[in-house]
């Protein structure tokens, strides 16, 4: 099964938010993220907002 990250589209460092079951997952919660961000909840990354997006991340076969 893919996992997939939120990272940042300008250095393309993964932003250590977690991982998803599916890139649907990963958006979503993006977007829960960025309205969170609108009413003032997110301070703390308010300046990465506009520069999220998700991307699959390799497994490694045991």
């Amino acid at each position: 099964m893919m996992r997939w990250e939120t990272y940042d589209v300008r250095n393309s460092k993964n932003t250590g938010m977690g991982s998803f079951s599916s890139k649907e997952a990963a958006e979503s919660q993006i977007e829960r993220w960025k309205i969170r961000d609108r009413r003032g909840g997110r301070p703390d990354i308010r300046g990465l907002m506009p520069y999220l997006a998700a991307r699959p991340v390799e497994q490694l076969q045991a």
